[in-house]
């Protein structure tokens, strides 16, 4: 999600965003680290699954963002190889939205089509690297927050790294 402000609460995945080193950018500045409280009771939760078929809620949301954003072929159908845009050999006849096309809209709109539809602007998400595309090797994995509306944190320390 290219957008928000985003939290984990495992402190060295969070010193490799805050230098650089996660996204292969290395900076030569090891950053702040932000000791933060976050209300996350009301957030829309994604971690669970990467998928999500027509019956539930968390469809029904990235639908809408979808629209909103007018994103082409986002609904997905499942078949005996996974899933596909396309209704061939549609196993279930259910449709699916991949989490991914958080990816791919404005963060504007997420916020909006959050609060109207009941949740605070904050996703609870699962974060996960793996040793490469082709190995299934995972480096580390965590639940982590992308915070949509700077009003959702409290501030409680802030960490500079360079001291």
């Amino acid at each position: 999600m290219p957008y928000g402000v985003h939290f984990i609460q495992d402190i060295g995945v969070a010193k490799s965003f805050a230098d650089g080193t996660t996204k292969l950018n290395p900076t030569g500045n090891k950053g702040f680290l932000f000791v933060c409280n976050i209300n996350t009771s009301n957030c829309l939760d994604i971690s669970g699954q990467f998928v999500h078929d027509e019956t539930t809620e968390v469809y029904d949301i990235l639908y809408k963002i979808g629209k909103a954003n007018r994103l082409n072929s986002f609904i997905l159908y499942r078949n005996e190889w996974g899933f596909s845009p396309t209704r061939y050999n549609n196993s279930d006849n259910k449709k699916y939205i991949d989490v991914a096309i958080l990816d791919n809209v404005k963060g504007n709109s997420v916020r909006r089509i959050l609060m109207e539809n009941g949740y605070d602007p904050i996703i609870k998400y699962r974060l996960g690297s793996k040793t490469s595309f082709i190995s299934a090797k995972v480096i580390y994995e965590h639940d982590a927050l992308c915070v949509l509306n700077d009003s959702q944190i409290k501030v409680i320390e802030k960490i500079n790294l360079n001291e």
